[in-house]
């Protein structure tokens, strides 16, 4: 199986300058508490932005924090792949 962070892990190493700030954004569905697990799963944030759709079925939530590396963003990615429904743009 391909291994779908490959494309985005060759993009992050190309910068060498870590730490820096990163903004993560997702579209979790509204309910049995993901957006608090997604929450809960990231680093402490620098900004917090969320937003309901209008049949408040999904929040998006943009998260602003200072990241150490590209595999620290690799993972955080992975471990958000277990909250089942959440789109990660």
């Amino acid at each position: 199986m391909l291994d779908p962070y490959k494309r985005l892990e060759e993009i992050l190493k190309e910068d060498n300058s870590w730490p820096k700030p990163y903004m993560f954004k997702f579209i979790v569905p509204n309910h049995n508490n993901k957006v608090n697990t997604v929450k809960a799963m990231m680093p402490q944030p620098d900004k917090v932005v969320m937003r309901s759709s209008k049949d408040l079925k999904y929040v998006s939530i943009s998260l602003k924090t200072i990241v150490k590396s590209a595999e620290e963003i690799l993972d955080l990615y992975k471990k958000i792949d277990q909250v089942e429904g959440v789109i990660k743009l």
